[in-house]
């Protein structure tokens, strides 16, 4: 931060002076959403007008907020309206600052001039002599001189004022310079990029050309080969795609007929074997995207996934009995591991059949 006591540097005066050329144009102003004792919003805008409905701005600048939290020990007693009064007053204070800054900083100028008007006076006649003196006594009362005649104060103030746009003539170059500076940066950056973009172009173009080139090579390959334009030899491949279709659909709806037909055979049999089921079941497999009529090849699979369940469950009922009968007579079936034996073997029965049922269904 910088200490308030500091003289300002030519370095943090031309800083300044570049920020308040970059800012917004003013003048700046300030409206408020909300009343005093409320949360209030203030916008800040440049050229803002109220219509009465709200407002009209060239450019929004920024928005500030009354908060609730102020860390200063000195508002631990404000009130909400207090602190809206704070916030209002800070965005005045922003709004002002563009309008109050370039007034400070002409009074600068002004104020620079005088001071070396006197210092030059001081500096050539002598404060011994006491012309000094009169001279900042003329100065100071040039401006109720009426007379027109050209004094030394009166030149001397001239000539401060040259001085002084001469030095704004210059920072104005110095500014200019450096806009120059950063167009030409920039016109390198675009240069650059307009010749890599050309660059681009004439490889996308040889590329083009390659390809064209490759083209026409496989064009006059495929003449030579067939004795065919390559117009004709898509024609021909068309109309093979076109018959190859056809046969396709031929094919899909004599297997959909089989199908039917082979469901009808399972149907009407008691044990048409598991040939004629794995047939079926890979024929309705091969024929699912097929549209037909419906016929009982889902049932008929479905018959016999549930006949072959319950045969399993048999199966298990029947050793499921076998080593209740081994575990009764070594009378250990009422012990802990044996029973838990029979209730897996009971349970793995009952799960099948359930399967078998849902089968069926």
């Amino acid at each position: 931060m910088t200490n308030p006591t500091t003289p300002l540097s030519p370095e943090r005066e031309r800083e300044i002076r570049k920020r308040v050329k970059a800012a917004t144009p003013g003048p700046w102003g300030t409206y408020q959403h909300g009343s005093m004792g409320e949360d209030v919003l203030i916008d800040i805008a440049a050229d803002l007008h109220d219509t009465g409905h709200g407002y009209r701005c060239r450019r929004y600048i920024g928005q500030l907020e009354s908060g609730r939290i102020d860390n200063d020990p000195a508002h631990t007693e404000w009130d909400a309206e207090q602190d809206n009064r704070q916030s209002h007053d800070d965005a005045a204070f922003i709004a002002q600052a563009p309008t109050d800054i370039a007034a400070l900083l002409a009074e600068l100028d002004r104020l620079r001039g005088q001071r070396r008007f006197l210092m030059s006076e001081i500096g050539e006649k002598g404060a011994s002599s006491g012309v000094a003196d009169r001279a900042v006594l003329a100065f100071l009362d040039s401006s109720d001189d009426d007379s027109g005649v050209d004094t030394p104060s009166r030149l001397m103030v001239r000539i401060a004022r040259l001085e002084e746009q001469n030095r704004l003539v210059n920072q104005e170059a110095e500014d200019l310079r450096s806009e120059i500076e950063d167009l030409e940066d920039a016109n390198t950056q675009w240069a650059e990029r307009a010749h890599t973009a050309e660059a681009t172009v004439t490889e996308l173009t040889a590329d083009r050309a390659a390809a064209t080139a490759e083209a026409e090579s496989l064009r006059s390959q495929l003449a030579a080969a067939y004795g065919i334009t390559a117009a004709e030899w898509m024609q021909t491949q068309q109309q093979l795609i076109t018959t190859l279709t056809a046969r396709v659909a031929e094919l899909e709806k004599a297997a959909g007929e089989g199908r039917a037909a082979l469901a009808d055979l399972v149907r009407d049999h008691e044990d048409p074997g598991t040939a004629a089921y794995g047939a079926l079941h890979l024929l309705s497999q091969a024929t699912i995207s097929v549209e037909s009529q419906p016929d009982q090849a889902a049932e008929a699979l479905a018959r016999h996934d549930a006949n072959v369940l319950d045969s399993a469950a048999d199966q298990l009922a029947l050793i499921g009995d076998r080593l209740t009968s081994e575990y009764s007579s070594s009378g250990i079936a009422t012990d802990e591991g044996p029973a838990a034996v029979l209730a897996t073997w009971s349970a793995a029965e009952d799960k099948v059949r359930e399967l078998a049922e849902g089968g069926a269904r």
